[in-house]
């Protein structure tokens, strides 16, 4: 008798769970796709940098190489001397402002992580709107490499003529800028590009 009793118990319990599960999944069908395609995108992400690390660092080493170029060439612009050089693993691109090493921009500081992030979220959200991605995801992108230089010039400037407030600067201040820009992007994508398509606006 105990035993029928537990047997009916268990498939009572699988009955309401399943019926839980359906429920939830046709209440949160979107959410929990999203969920699943981002888990795949950063496993995907770990994949590469585990199997292919030569060629990370290879972005990663052309992304500062022209980020540092630029800034140099900006700080020159703006009437200074500006001056850089490629490094090691551990500093990447060295630049100068008035021949003053001012700022050693290593794998972090590159913008290749908020590249996978931005795009990762495009292609996660992109609610068919793939023509719309051609042209709204290199905007993105260049809109990063844009505000990296800009951040690259300014803490040079900050290390040279106000070098207590670098290290609050570069932790923080630009750190919620980029990424606050980054969120823009999204919010624009989702609000205002890729919605057209979803309303029912063919591509």
């Amino acid at each position: 008798m105990n035993g029928r009793l537990w047997i009916l118990f268990n498939y009572s319990v699988h009955l309401s769970l399943s019926a839980f599960l359906k429920k939830f999944l046709n209440k949160y069908h979107s959410l929990v796709w999203f969920a699943l395609k981002a888990l795949g995108a950063y496993f995907l992400w770990l994949f590469v940098l585990a199997f292919f690390p030569n060629f990370v660092y290879e972005v990663h080493f052309q992304l500062i190489r022209f980020q540092t170029w630029a800034s140099a060439n900006i700080i020159s612009l703006l009437g200074f001397q500006g001056s850089y050089t490629t490094g090691d693993k551990n500093c990447l691109g060295h630049l100068s402002l008035n021949n003053i090493p001012s700022v050693c921009v290593g794998t972090g500081c590159s913008g290749l992580e908020m590249f996978v992030v931005y795009i990762v979220f495009l292609v996660v959200v992109n609610m068919g709107a793939w023509k719309r991605l051609l042209w709204f995801l290199p905007l993105g992108l260049v809109t990063i490499v844009l505000l990296n230089i800009l951040r690259i010039v300014t803490l040079a400037f900050i290390y040279n003529y106000a070098p207590n407030y670098l290290d609050f600067n570069h932790k923080y201040t630009f750190v919620l800028v980029v990424y606050g820009a980054i969120f823009g992007l999204w919010y624009l994508w989702v609000s205002r590009i890729a919605v057209k398509t979803k309303n029912g606006e063919k591509e």
